[in-house]
């Protein structure tokens, strides 16, 4: 996933902080849960690709009889 504004200052403090090893404690931090709001929601991909679907296949947006 790509990362947010926010993720991303977090991990350049993190590889700042750590080293070579920043972004690997930066992860590992982000999948425990103790980072929140680092990464793009996926609410935000699945709605992009409905608006997509509904673009490419208009006649599947038709009710059916």
């Amino acid at each position: 996933m790509p990362l947010t504004d926010k993720g991303e200052k977090v991990l350049a403090a993190f590889k700042k902080q750590y080293g070579p090893r920043g972004e690997e404690v930066f992860y590992r931090a982000a999948n425990s849960g103790k980072l929140t709001g680092v990464h793009e929601s996926r609410r935000y991909y699945i709605r992009a690709a409905e608006a997509l679907r509904r673009q490419m296949f208009p006649h599947l947006n038709r009710p059916r009889r």
